[in-house]
């Protein structure tokens, strides 16, 4: 019984100890961080875009609909860029693929060769 105890006990604390450590883990700079988030018309993708705002990260969001767009434009700050997409066709990826090039610094890590590549 009271190994049981003990392993519970040890437990215990090796979860508050990894809890402890992984809330520490921040990732820094937001402000130079670009994320990309598709179907931010509604439901998760529209809560994650206005969540990654308040944090201060740029954001790309891809909306299937012209409302979801407008929702965004209007309720999110200027590091917001809402776009149409349309993820099962390839003229609307494309589009997007152009829109975040023109809109990322240089040198940002990005192998748009192999993006392309996908496409085709």
């Amino acid at each position: 019984m009271i190994c049981i105890v003990t392993v519970f006990i040890l437990m215990a604390i090796t979860y508050y100890i990894f809890d402890y450590l992984l809330r520490r883990l921040k990732v820094g700079g937001y402000h130079n961080r670009h994320v990309l988030v598709t179907g931010c018309d509604s439901g998760f993708g529209q809560r994650t875009v206005i969540k990654l705002d308040n944090l201060g990260f740029k954001v790309f969001a891809g909306c299937l609909t012209e409302d979801g767009k407008k929702y965004l434009s209007q309720n999110c700050s200027k590091s917001v860029v809402p776009f149409l997409l349309d993820v099962r066709s390839n003229e609307s990826i494309q589009s997007a693929l152009d829109l975040v090039k023109q809109h990322l610094p240089e040198n940002t890590g990005l192998r748009f060769k192999t993006l392309t590549h996908l496409l085709q």
